[in-house]
């Protein structure tokens, strides 16, 4: 079973996939062939016209119901009906029983490269230094957003439209840096009740080495403590050997501590 830590960082990601599925609007879902499914207590999101595990991922198993090979084997099934071939199944620590590995290679599974979690208290965080400006930025910058974080996670530009959403959400809070009047960088907070979740953090490639992500991490923190969160989470990939890991210092630096593993599981390689 998960802890109350795990339980509050799976609940988090889970609002991620569904406050944005909610904030697209109906024809950009159905440009990408989005869908959210509910498959027991997990939650299936799926883009058939848009291949990047950040749209296709299964997250929630065993966060509120059992494990079951049948569960797993449904969701499998899911993403096979719509001819998905690539996207991660998210399993949190203490959720599968000790079949349930095997329960996974069983319906065709493989571990694959998983992302580090990360939590931090509501401690204000230390200064960073940009020569950039980092305001607050609602829909007059969403296309600029959209445009930064697709290119930056390797996003088709049909999923430009489900990224500019979140600003339409009042619990997303999302962050640009900019030089002049030019966007620079990006980042986002989801807030829901007293946990914060830290994503999309990404930087156009004119732009990198000026401190734009420690400035916008700076102020997504401090966005979430005013708002009185007690535990603030992030995540990047687990380090690999001969992989400068940037990211995962980045995160470290303004307070984060790595506190565990969400495996992730996808399709066997034919």
């Amino acid at each position: 079973m998960m802890d109350a830590l795990h339980s509050a960082c799976e609940r988090i990601q889970r609002e991620v996939l569904v406050s944005m599925f909610d904030a697209c609007p109906v024809d950009a879902r159905q440009a990408l062939g989005l869908r959210l499914d509910r498959i027991g207590d997990v939650v299936v999101s799926v883009a058939q016209h848009d291949p990047s595990i950040l749209l296709n991922r299964a997250q929630g198993l065993g966060s509120r119901e059992p494990v079951t090979p049948e569960t797993i084997e449904a969701v499998v099934a899911r993403y096979r009906r719509y001819g998905v071939g690539r996207y991660f199944f998210h399993v949190h620590p203490g959720v599968l029983p000790s079949a349930g590995p095997g329960w996974l290679v069983a319906a065709g599974l493989v571990k694959a490269r998983g992302w580090v979690q990360f939590v931090r208290a509501n401690a204000s965080p230390p200064a960073a230094r940009t020569d950039l400006t980092v305001k607050r930025v609602g829909a007059e910058h969403a296309g600029h957003l959209a445009a930064i974080v697709c290119d930056a996670f390797d996003l088709a530009e049909l999923s430009r439209p489900y990224i500019a959403a979140i600003v339409e959400d009042e619990r997303w809070h999302c962050f640009m840096s900019f030089d002049g009047d030019t966007p620079a960088g990006t980042g986002a907070v989801l807030v829901v009740d007293d946990i914060a979740y830290l994503t999309f953090g990404a930087t156009a490639p004119a732009f990198r080495r000026r401190g734009s992500q420690g400035a916008i991490m700076v102020a997504r923190i401090d966005a979430a403590v005013d708002l009185g969160c007690k535990h603030l989470f992030t995540e990047t990939g687990e380090a690999v050997d001969g992989e400068r890991q940037v990211s995962y210092r980045n995160i470290e630096r303004y307070g984060f501590e790595p506190r565990f593993l969400c495996e992730n599981w996808t399709v066997k390689p034919q």
